[in-house]
């Protein structure tokens, strides 16, 4: 992560290890900066991730970010 810290597959890897330990916040911080990181901010795994969290599929900041790409 050090090493790029715009690298989407690190954002995406770190939002796996806080969902699995139940960190959902920090998960769904770490799948959007994967998805701004990601060429055309299209990272359709991230996408995925995001939405399947806990409390944040229907987050009405979640369904204006889609609408603002």
């Amino acid at each position: 992560m050090f090493e790029n810290p715009t690298s989407a597959e690190n954002h995406l890897g770190l939002g796996k290890a806080f969902q699995y330990r139940g960190n959902f916040q920090q998960a769904c911080d770490e799948y959007k900066q994967a998805i701004r990181f990601s060429p055309n901010k299209k990272n359709l795994i991230a996408e995925k991730l995001l939405e399947s969290l806990p409390g944040i599929k229907n987050n009405s900041v979640l369904q204006q970010e889609k609408v603002d790409r």
